[in-house]
């Protein structure tokens, strides 16, 4: 009986600790639930996109979690020409406070397979707090 119960609390922990958003995103709104759930419930560490999802945004996508997140695209592709706006400086600079997907955080974010087009303002924004260790792997 011993080993059952500690069978299932290894499976049980090994679950928790790559919870996946709970259905594959393929449109707008549940790319944005997906990433609210992720923001709320740090047990969440993927979100799966359907293979090859075409995603039109009417506004920005902002994570703010303290996990680390992953992104498993299978292709997708978000389109931000409507996620936000800006406007042209004096030199036609485009100025702007916003993206396409924003990440407020200092935990990893992995990215795979997922495109980003046509954005309007910034495609990817990752802001990263002053005190955060910052690496790129390419």
């Amino acid at each position: 009986m011993k080993n059952t119960i500690l069978s299932i609390s290894i499976l049980a922990a090994l679950a928790s600790t790559n919870a996946i958003a709970m259905n594959e995103v393929n449109d707008e709104d549940s790319l944005q639930q997906a990433i609210a759930s992720a923001n709320t419930d740090s047990s969440i560490k993927k979100i799966v996109f359907e293979r090859n999802a075409k995603i039109n945004l009417t506004a920005p996508v902002i994570y703010n979690g303290m996990q680390s997140l992953t992104l498993i695209g299978q292709g997708a592709t978000i389109d931000g020409s409507s996620a936000g706006d800006f406007v042209l400086d004096t030199d036609l600079t485009a100025i702007t406070e916003d993206g396409t997907l924003i990440f407020n955080t200092s935990s990893n974010i992995n990215i795979h397979n997922l495109t980003v087009a046509n954005s309007a303002t910034r495609g990817i924004v990752v802001n990263v707090p002053f005190n955060a260790t910052v690496m790129i792997l390419r």
